[in-house]
């Protein structure tokens, strides 16, 4: 984790004047402070970019120097420089100030000769996912330094810590986010440490994704976004997502947060994220899928029928209002090498918690595990994407079907939703 050194100087006499207006005033004083900083991985390394800041305020112009750099002085407010050789260095920032005044300021820090590495791992999958119960064979690459001891640690990982040049791990438990492994690494004859890490993913690979940085998450509901999802009343013929719908505090699987959906009564309602193509999956036809949820509901056990399925569907008019905001453009912002493509309505898989008739001929067997109780219980099922129209499937999506049999409003929750990719 990058450290950051920070140092205050009071201004000569004149001391630190911070910005401030008079009360009987409206005149400006200008602050002056002499402040600097200078972040490391951890230690500098002989040969290494170290960046130094100069934080100072009322500044007219500055010089830095530095021993055995390169460079060796420098007038910029952030400057970057590379150290000869190890040992003792002094870095010295002179200020002139915009009143006149002049600072200057010395420092000692230590250089030692570099120590890194990369971590590798063996037995991945071909998308870089770690198997579950599956041993993964760890070790560094790229050494330079020769470091002579070895502390790792493995985010949720038997074992947990390491010791060892190169252990052996195991996983019983997904994490799409990824588990973080790092490895700190310490040279005896001179005390030099430093701290290499990584993050793989544990279990299928996932291919539903939010959007942090627009603060969109439709699968999770952890952001202040769930996308455009859909909560469509075939009794109405309208969409009940705001009237229906609302997110709320105390997720599954320590979750901080879910998404409810009030039903009423023998109403059929349709739950689906078709028009949300920015984060829906683009899976490659023939090969195989787990989709995977968690949910709950306060309904009477046995009186809410749940269909679960998953389709793949990109009308041309999928583009609307609502997305044109997050997107800010079209489909090539997001998908630049991949070609817009309507695409018709397909079907991987669908399954219910009861015996159900789909068709006058086709009826769905009972799926137990898609009984919601008053407890969060994930679901799981695994589908093959076949397609007879379409290699790339470009926006494939889950769709609930979900009726209550009963006599008043019921509530059903949703969480954590993934359609992970299934490596052989």
């Amino acid at each position: 984790m990058k450290q950051l050194f920070f140092h205050l100087v009071p201004v000569l006499a004149f001391g630190l004047v911070l910005a401030a207006c008079d009360n009987d005033s409206d005149e400006w004083t200008q602050p002056y402070e002499f402040a600097w900083s200078y972040g490391a991985e951890s230690q500098f390394s002989v040969g290494k970019p170290a960046t130094f800041t100069d934080l100072s305020l009322g500044v007219e112009t500055r010089e830095w120097s530095f021993e055995d750099a390169t460079p060796a002085t420098s007038t910029d407010p952030e400057p970057s420089v590379v150290f000869n050789s190890k040992g003792i260095k002094t870095v010295t920032l002179t200020i002139h100030f915009l009143n006149g005044q002049v600072q200057s300021e010395s420092f000692d820090i230590e250089v030692f000769y570099p120590l890194s590495a990369r971590i590798k791992a063996l037995e991945l999958t071909p998308k870089g996912c770690i198997r579950l119960d599956t041993p993964v064979s760890f070790g560094l690459t790229e050494v330079e330094g020769n470091p002579t001891s070895y502390q790792w640690t493995f985010e949720g990982g038997t074992p947990s810590s390491s010791t060892d040049p190169a252990p052996v791990v195991t996983w019983t438990s997904a994490n799409k986010n990824g588990a973080r492994i790092s490895c700190r690494l310490t040279r005896a004859d001179d005390g030099m440490t430093t701290t290499v890490e990584q993050t793989f993913i544990v279990g299928n690979y996932p291919m539903l994704h939010p959007i942090p940085e627009k603060d969109y998450d439709p699968w999770r509901f952890e952001l202040s976004s769930i996308g455009k999802w859909t909560l469509w009343n075939t009794t109405t013929s309208a969409d009940d997502l705001t009237t229906n719908t609302s997110i709320v505090s105390g997720g599954a699987d320590g979750s901080k947060q879910a998404l409810k959906v009030t039903l009423k009564p023998g109403v059929i309602y349709q739950l689906f994220t078709r028009d949300n193509w920015v984060c829906n999956a683009q899976l490659v036809a023939g090969q195989k899928y787990e989709v995977s949820f968690w949910q709950k509901t306060d309904a009477a056990e046995g009186s809410l029928i749940v269909l679960t399925g998953i389709y793949n569907n990109l009308p041309s008019w999928s583009w609307n209002e609502y997305l044109q905001v997050l997107a800010s453009d079209h489909w090539s912002i997001y998908f630049p090498d991949i070609p817009f493509e309507e695409q018709v309505e397909e079907m991987f898989g669908i399954w219910s918690n009861i015996e159900y008739p789909l068709t006058e001929t086709i009826t769905l067997p009972a799926s137990p595990e898609l009984m919601p109780s008053a407890e969060w219980k994930q679901v799981r099922f695994e589908f093959t994407a076949t397609s007879a129209k379409y290699e790339s499937l470009l926006n494939t999506y889950p769709q609930f079907a979900l009726l209550s049999a009963g006599s008043a409003d019921v509530n059903w929750y949703l969480d954590d939703i993934q359609i992970n990719l299934i490596e052989e």
